[in-house]
């Protein structure tokens, strides 16, 4: 099992969402992604109050933390080592109308990691910078000025790019996080 739409394990080639769905059409959802090792994820919880948090922020009702908690294990389970990617679409045809979303969860294979990355910095003016706003902590479907950052570093001969704020403070990758190490305490910004 890769693929569980609702609960539902699906081929990879059988895995659809309606083409009216708001996920697509707007971007109105939420993701997180995960480690799983051996089977086994990691940070589940944290990841899992993310997802609660983001869908609330947006105003969605998802299902049980409990039955996602079990379809997140299942394809982990299934994985080995690998990324569990977790999709909560608005679903629905009518964004007035509080249709039941629809919840993705896949696997992924965890991709080769170069030795070393050559990033290109690039303000973020759409990232809040630490500044309040509506949606500050969701991750939401709205990824388009993330991937056309990813595009202009790498048709600028870059590998990647180096998310700032207006402040210059550095933020994350279009696609990655951002860490370090002090006195043996992870730090992230």
């Amino acid at each position: 099992m890769r693929v569980l739409i609702d609960g539902r394990a699906v081929g990879a080639a059988d895995a659809a969402i309606s083409v009216f769905d708001h996920g697509l059409l707007r971007g109105d959802g939420c993701f997180e992604a995960l480690r799983a090792y051996r089977g086994s994820t990691f940070a589940l919880g944290p990841h899992l109050d993310r997802l609660v948090a983001s869908a609330a922020l947006l105003h969605m009702d998802l299902p049980s933390r409990e039955e996602m908690e079990g379809w997140i294990r299942a394809v982990a389970r299934d994985g080995g080592d690998c990324t569990v990617r977790i999709v909560a679409t608005r679903g629905g045809f009518d964004p007035d109308v509080n249709a039941a979303p629809r919840v993705v969860v896949l696997w992924e294979p965890i991709p080769e990691l170069p030795e070393y990355l050559c990033v290109l910095p690039l303000e973020a003016p759409w990232h809040s910078d630490g500044a309040p706003s509506e949606l500050t902590g969701a991750k939401t479907l709205s990824y388009a000025p993330n991937m056309a950052a990813n595009r202009a570093a790498r048709l600028a001969g870059f590998d990647d790019a180096l998310l700032h704020g207006r402040s210059g403070r550095i933020l994350e990758g279009p696609t990655f996080c951002v860490a370090w190490v002090v006195d043996g305490v992870l730090e992230t910004p």
